[in-house]
């Protein structure tokens, strides 16, 4: 019988080739089913994890809307402004902004830290995250768009001059919701300026602090402090005091015939005692019995004993003289005694002021000449014996 054609089903050959475009398939097939089912955690999630871990010293946010920890989820975005200060290679710190997506609670906290990013050649790499910042809300930096300002000091030293560290954000309090997944720039200290920028306040001031004060401090006040007063403390009295020089004696050698059982005083004065002044005894207003008849000497019996006089001025509203004389009964013929004289102007209580001296010698000039006036002379007394 004749052939038909040549068959290949006995040839090794191509059956080994068949098994190895069948194991090919199968091959391509375990792969992309292996893609298909391979859990999301076995990819690389990068430097700080997307936001999901905490700082290197366990430290996480706690940021809540209405109280709520995974409505804060997405709550803010880091800004690529990041600034790096170094000395040499060592960083000092970094200074940068992130925007509030969301409003947050007042008083909730949102903590920052620092990464290595891949191919960092942080060292030690294991410091870089222990540098963390936290940032407290207050009214007046928790509304949605609020941009903030922080700073992450270094106080875990590391250096870094290639690969670059990043800012990320610690995961939120419930260790599940990320504020968010966003970074800084990538700053090397290569890239770092030499020195520290200035920080900026986190909330500018409403007011800026050289606005000059409405009103000069210097202004001159409006009523001088020095004014004078407008009645000079030392006016002097409408009425110039009364002057004059009293002495006081008691049982005088001449004068009026003093009562048996009584005593006498006598007041003598440089002006008209018994015209134009008041006497008092013990508080009793007298009468002076006029001796001389001139008005200067006046005489008024009293019982023996201590007695207070008082010589006031003729309006009888002050006290121009006052002692306290010791008054012996003049009947027994005792002589009295005598005051000394004593200036007005002077002090009071019988004492004599050293400048009515003038005063006492012109009283005692004019009694001698009224003595002389009035005494008869030899030859007047020959002509009537």
């Amino acid at each position: 019988m004749p052939s038909r054609g040549t068959s290949h089903f006995g040839n090794p050959s191509v059956r080994r080739d068949g098994r190895l475009r069948i194991a090919g398939w199968l091959a391509a097939g375990s792969m992309v089913l292996l893609g298909i089912i391979a859990p999301a955690s076995a990819l690389a999630a990068g430097p700080g994890n997307n936001g999901l871990d905490p700082t290197g010293n366990g430290t996480k946010s706690n940021a809540t809307v209405n109280g709520s920890l995974a409505d804060a989820g997405g709550s803010a975005t880091l800004n690529a402004d990041g600034v790096m200060s170094c000395d040499g290679t060592s960083v000092g710190s970094i200074g940068g902004t992130f925007t509030l997506n969301t409003t947050l609670d007042v008083g909730s906290k949102i903590t920052i830290y620092l990464v290595p990013n891949n191919g960092s050649n942080a060292s030690p790499a294991g410091n870089v995250p222990l540098n963390e910042s936290t940032i407290t809300l207050t009214g007046a930096n928790n509304t949605s768009g609020t941009v903030i300002h922080y700073t992450v000091n270094v106080t875990s030293p590391f250096t870094t001059t290639s690969g670059g560290v990043l800012v990320v954000f610690a995961v939120n309090d419930d260790g599940t919701t990320a504020i968010s997944s966003s970074k800084s720039n990538s700053l090397n200290c290569t890239e770092a300026p030499s020195a520290p920028p200035s920080t900026p306040p986190s909330t500018p001031p409403s007011t800026p602090p050289s606005t000059p004060p409405s009103t000069p401090p210097s202004t001159p006040p409006s009523t001088p402090p020095s004014t004078p007063p407008s009645t000079p403390p030392s006016t002097p009295p409408s009425t110039p005091p009364e002057v004059g020089t009293f002495s006081v004696a008691t049982c005088p050698v001449t004068g009026l015939p003093v009562p048996v059982g009584q005593s006498a005083i006598s007041i003598k004065g440089s002006i008209l005692v018994i015209a134009l002044l008041h006497v008092r005894v013990d508080g009793v207003l007298v009468t002076l019995q006029d001796v001389l008849g001139n008005g200067t000497v006046g005489e008024v019996f009293v019982t023996p004993g201590s007695h207070h006089v008082t010589i006031s001025n003729a309006a009888d509203d002050a006290v121009l003289f006052e002692t306290t004389v010791n008054c012996p009964d003049c009947s027994g013929g005792v002589l009295g005694e005598t005051a000394p004289p004593t200036d007005v102007a002077g002090t009071t209580g019988g004492n004599v002021s050293g400048g009515s001296m003038l005063l006492i010698l012109m009283g005692l000039a004019g009694l001698i000449l009224t003595t002389a006036f009035v005494a008869p002379t030899r030859a007047s007394r020959r002509k009537r014996q």
